[in-house]
C-alpha cells in the first residue's frame, strides 16, 4: 500500500496539482489512549461510543488546530491484538504517526507491532508519552524500553521526539502538536 501514501504532500487531480494535509497515523497498544487523545485534540468523546472501550475499527477524522491553523488528517488505528490486519492498512496510508505509548507500562506486544509497520513502510513518527498524570507514571522507562527495540528517542539521545502527555487532561498536546509539524514538515 505505499504507493497510496504521497509523501510529499502533493496530489494530482485532472492534471491539477494541490497540496493536501499531511495524514497522521495514532498508533499503539490496547488501552494506551490513541482515542483518548484524538478525542483530546478534536474535543469530542468517541471513546465512549466503543464497544467495550475498544477501538474496532480504523476511524478517518480532518482536523485543524484553531490556534496555529495546522490542518492534518487522522487515522485512528485499533490497538487490540484482534485487529493486526486493520492497524497495517491504517498504518500504510500515513504520512507520519504519533506513537502513543502509556508512560506506566511501556513497551507491550501491539507497540512493538506497531514500531514494526512503521519502520517496514519507513514512516517517522513522534512518541506521545501518555498517561503523565498518573502518578507513577515512568517516562524514562518507557524511553528506555523503545530504546531497546530500536526507538531512539530525544531523552535517550536520539533524534525521535518524545513528548510527555496526559491526553485526559490535555498536558502536553500543543507540544505533541508542535513535534508533529516538524516531522511532517
Amino acid at each position: 500500500m505505499n504507493h497510496l501514501r504521497i509523501r510529499l504532500h502533493r496530489c494530482l487531480l485532472g492534471g491539477r496539482s494541490y497540496t493536501r494535509p499531511p495524514i497522521l497515523g495514532v498508533l499503539g497498544h490496547v488501552d494506551h489512549g490513541k482515542t483518548t487523545l484524538i478525542d483530546s485534540l478534536r474535543k469530542t468523546n468517541n471513546v465512549s461510543l466503543e464497544a467495550g472501550g475498544i477501538t474496532q475499527k480504523n476511524s478517518i477524522f480532518q482536523h485543524t488546530i484553531p490556534e496555529t491553523n495546522y490542518k492534518f488528517t487522522i487515522v485512528d488505528t485499533p490497538g487490540h491484538a484482534a485487529f493486526s490486519r486493520m492497524r497495517a492498512t491504517g498504518s500504510s496510508l500515513t504520512d507520519a504517526a504519533i506513537l502513543v505509548v502509556d508512560a506506566k507500562e511501556g513497551v507491550l506486544q501491539q507497540t512493538r507491532e506497531c514500531i514494526r509497520l512503521l519502520r517496514a513502510n519507513n514512516i517517522p513518527l513522534v512518541v506521545a508519552l501518555n498517561k503523565m498524570d498518573l502518578p507513577n507514571a515512568d517516562p524514562d522507562l518507557a524511553c528506555e524500553m523503545l530504546f531497546d527495540e530500536g526507538i531512539e528517542t530525544v531523552p535517550v539521545g536520539g533524534n525521535i521526539p518524545a513528548v510527555p502527555i496526559s491526553a485526559l487532561s490535555g498536558e502536553g498536546l500543543p507540544a505533541l502538536m508542535d513535534a508533529v509539524k516538524q516531522v511532517t514538515n
